[in-house]
């Protein structure tokens, strides 16, 4: 099993609440799994299966991966941004099935 760590996000009252409805729905048991599943989506947009498994594996000297890293240049001007965007637009495409 793969180990969590904790990361603070801070997202607008109006992203909270559309998380809290799919939570509400019975989409996901909880905010914090429909926000995983948000950023794991948004991971898989950006990296193929490939390229994933050589960050992780790349030996760091730290141990932390910055999340800076992780987002191509130029794609936004705040990594918060971009993470509220891609998950401002999941949470949406989910509504509009539902």
């Amino acid at each position: 099993m793969e180990t969590l760590e904790k990361v603070t996000v801070r997202l607008s009252a109006e992203t909270i609440r559309l998380l809290q409805e799919l939570v509400d729905k019975g989409e996901f048991p909880t905010m914090s799994d429909a926000v995983r599943s948000a950023v794991d989506r948004f991971l898989g947009d950006r990296f193929t299966p490939e390229t994933r498994i050589e960050i992780i594996e790349s030996p760091r000297d730290d141990g932390i991966i910055e999340m800076s890293t992780l987002v191509r240049n130029g794609d936004a001007v705040l990594i918060n941004d971009e993470v509220c965007g891609s998950l401002r637009d999941y949470i949406r495409s989910r509504l509009d099935k539902g």
